[in-house]
C-alpha cells in the first residue's frame, strides 16, 4: 500500500459518507420517535419516560406504543400482548400500571372488560396488580378512581 495524499482524500471521503448516513439515521430515528410520542398524547395515554422508557430499547418502545393504539382500537390480542408486556420491574410496571389505566379510560368500561375477559386467569391477575399500581401510584387522577363505581363491568370481570 503506498502512502499518498490521494488515499488520504478517498478515506476522508469513505468516512465522512458514512458520517453523513449515521446522522441522517439518527435523526430520521429521533422525528419518527419524537412523533410517535406526540400521537400517544393525542390520545390520552401519559407515558413516563423517565422510568418506563428508560428499560425499553427503542424497537420494544415502539412495539409497546403499538400495541397502546391497536388496544385502543378494540384488538384484544394486542389488549393481550399488552397486559404480558416485559415493564422491567419496579418503577417500569407502576408506569405501565398507568398507561394501562389510561387504556381504560380511553376504551370505556365496556370495551375494556370484554377485553379483559378474553384474558385468562393468570393475565387477568395480573392486569388487576397492574391496575392498582396504576391507580395508587400514578398522576393524581388516577388516585380518584373508584373501579367498582367508575368501571364496574370491569371490577367484575378483574374481582376488585
Amino acid at each position: 500500500m503506498t502512502c499518498n495524499k490521494e488515499s488520504f482524500i478517498n478515506k476522508d471521503k469513505a468516512n465522512l459518507r458514512w458520517t453523513s448516513l449515521l446522522t441522517v439515521l439518527v435523526l430520521l430515528t429521533s422525528t419518527l420517535l419524537y412523533t410517535l410520542c406526540l400521537r400517544d398524547a393525542a390520545l390520552g395515554v401519559h407515558i413516563d419516560g423517565s422510568t418506563l422508557d428508560a428499560v425499553l430499547n427503542p424497537v420494544d418502545s415502539l412495539r409497546y406504543r403499538l400495541l397502546i393504539r391497536q388496544s385502543t382500537a378494540g384488538d384484544q390480542a394486542a389488549m393481550k400482548k399488552l397486559v404480558d408486556f416485559d415493564c422491567g420491574g419496579a418503577a417500569g410496571c407502576y408506569d405501565h400500571g398507568e398507561v394501562l389505566v389510561d387504556v381504560m379510560r380511553i376504551m370505556g368500561d365496556r370495551s375494556f372488560s370484554t377485553a379483559a375477559s378474553s384474558l385468562d386467569a393468570k393475565e387477568r391477575q395480573l392486569l388487576y396488580f397492574l391496575i392498582l399500581c396504576g391507580i395508587e401510584y400514578g398522576r393524581k387522577e388516577n388516585n380518584g378512581i373508584d373501579m367498582r363505581a367508575d368501571f364496574a363491568l370491569t371490577a367484575a370481570v378483574l374481582g376488585f
